[in-house]
């Protein structure tokens, strides 16, 4: 399930938060300071995958680098998906460098309540 979070080695993780409730999973993946037309979207053998690319900066000529924190290149992130999300009910939007990924979750496999009769 989402608890098989999985990376690619030296390449950088997007932070994410994965929410549940009845009708399905929320992910929120943090990748700030990408061209939204770089980020890619895909099931893949019951993996949700994430891949993006962020440019390197262009700096001014004869310039050196003194701090380097922020990483570039490619990146990829894969998410296990849960047997109960119904693949062709997702959705995505990417708003102030947070991509907002909704699953569905199956209707034969959300959540029934059971009414209680009392006896007297």
């Amino acid at each position: 399930m989402f608890s098989d979070l999985d990376f690619v080695e030296d390449q950088p993780v997007m932070p994410a938060d994965v929410v549940e409730y009845d009708n399905g999973y929320i992910l929120y993946c943090e990748v700030p300071g990408l061209d939204p037309q770089s980020l890619e979207l895909k099931i893949q053998n019951g993996w949700l995958v994430l891949e993006a690319h962020r440019k390197e900066p262009e700096y001014p000529q004869g310039a050196h680098l003194v701090v380097s924190e922020r990483t570039f290149g490619d990146i990829r992130r894969e998410f296990r998906l849960p047997d109960d999300v119904d693949t062709s009910n997702i959705s995505a939007r990417y708003k102030d460098g947070v991509l907002e990924v909704h699953l569905a979750r199956a209707e034969g496999k959300r959540p029934q309540k059971i009414q209680i009769t009392y006896a007297s």
